[in-house]
């Protein structure tokens, strides 16, 4: 049946399309809204998003194709056994059968020759291959995770910070054995390199509502008592809401950047040697607009510093774990 192999062919090709296609976008959370293989939604760089949602497809498309397949080779069978020898009708049912089988070799053939290839071409993803991520904001990206110059300029920069709180006695007092030029690298790592806009991609409520912000991506689910000291502003105090146990309420899904999953060990599972991070949270913003209001304040450098600085004071550099790590393993 040349149309049955033509329909098995076109889902194949339909699939090989998208294997070259990157996307060039910022980082981002896509809701589905029609679920594939159980994944409502796809988080992580953005640079991964199109081709994850492209592998999604590209399993469901060969899944398609064997499930066609076994329809047809039924349909050919009971053909077979109701022709009442009829030689017509049992060469139809034979032919049924063979471009059943064909099909089911081409899709599976298609599979495996890119599996065997590279096991990363059915993932979408090349290894060697690094992803961008535009901003645009002015910073400086770091290139490395050791200690680097900054401009003067750069909020992150030693200068600046201690510019800031010189100009701030009474908060300098917090964090008075706190080295700035330390406190600088964490700086650039947690703001990408002095991106005082910058809004976290993976600290997430499951509205959708991101809850670090700034230089220091400050938590404000956990630090709004802090804030409102700073600025006077109770807009980041009891903004986020938890609705399980927990600073940030229960964990509720976790990520490698390219593939969401229900349980940090499933995460793993699927990805040996990789990282995986939680990446939506059980918690929700109280109000949109003191969402906005939170932000304006935390996207101005100086109020960050400050925040820093209060922090430290009571948790020293530990506040930032991630950061921390990455500057420890530097030094050591």
């Amino acid at each position: 049946m040349p149309k049955l192999k033509n329909i098995y062919l076109a889902l194949i090709v339909l699939g090989l399309m998208f294997l070259p296609l990157a996307p060039m976008l910022a980082e981002t959370t896509v809701k589905l809204q029609v679920p594939l293989y159980g994944t409502n939604e796809i988080s992580g760089e953005a640079s991964t998003i199109l081709p994850t949602y492209i592998g999604l497809w590209f399993n469901l498309v060969v899944g398609t194709a064997g499930v066609l397949a076994a329809i047809y080779i039924m349909w050919g069978a009971f053909k077979w056994l109701t022709a009442a020898g009829n030689a017509a009708t049992i060469k139809d049912a034979q032919e049924t059968i063979y471009s059943a089988v064909a099909g089911l070799i081409i899709a599976l053939l298609a599979y495996s020759i890119l599996y065997i290839i590279n096991p990363n071409l059915i993932k979408l993803q090349l290894p060697g291959l690094s992803s961008t991520t535009y901003s645009t904001e002015p910073a400086t990206p770091p290139t490395t995770q050791c200690k680097q110059t900054l401009p003067t300029s750069n909020p992150c920069s030693e200068q600046y910070i201690n510019s800031v709180l010189n100009s701030h006695p009474e908060i300098k007092k917090l964090c008075s054995n706190m080295d700035s030029g330390y406190m600088s690298q964490i700086c650039r790592i947690e703001s990408s390199g002095g991106v005082p806009t910058l809004v976290s991609g993976t600290d997430k409520c499951k509205d959708g509502t991101s809850f670090s912000y700034g230089l220091f991506q400050i938590n404000i689910a956990a630090q709004g008592q802090n804030i409102q000291a700073i600025t006077n502003s109770s807009a980041c105090t009891n903004l986020i809401i938890n609705d399980s146990t927990g600073q940030n309420g229960k964990p509720l899904q976790y990520s490698n950047g390219r593939q969401t999953y229900d349980s940090y060990t499933a995460c793993k599972d699927a990805n040996p040697g990789k990282f995986c991070y939680v990446s939506k949270w059980d918690c929700r913003a109280s109000s949109s607009t003191s969402v906005a209001e939170c932000k304006k304040l935390l996207f101005d450098p100086e109020t960050s510093i400050l925040l820093a600085c209060k922090i430290y004071g009571r948790e020293g550099y530990n506040a930032w774990p991630v950061s921390n790590k990455k500057l420890q393993a530097c030094t050591n």
